[in-house]
C-alpha cells in the first residue's frame, strides 16, 4: 500500500517530527512506499 502525505509548515514546526513518526510506522506496518512532501 503507498501512503503520501503532505506538509505544508515550516521544518521547524513540530508538525514535522509528527509526520517522521507517522511515517516510521507506516513502514513497520508494512506499507511498502511511503511519500512526505514538505511544502514551506
Amino acid at each position: 500500500m503507498k501512503l503520501g502525505i503532505l506538509l505544508t509548515t515550516s521544518p521547524e514546526n513540530e508538525n514535522t517530527n509528527t509526520v517522521i513518526s507517522i511515517s516510521s510506522a507506516a513502514r513497520e506496518q508494512g506499507h511498502d512506499r511511503v511519500m512526505t512532501y514538505q511544502f514551506s
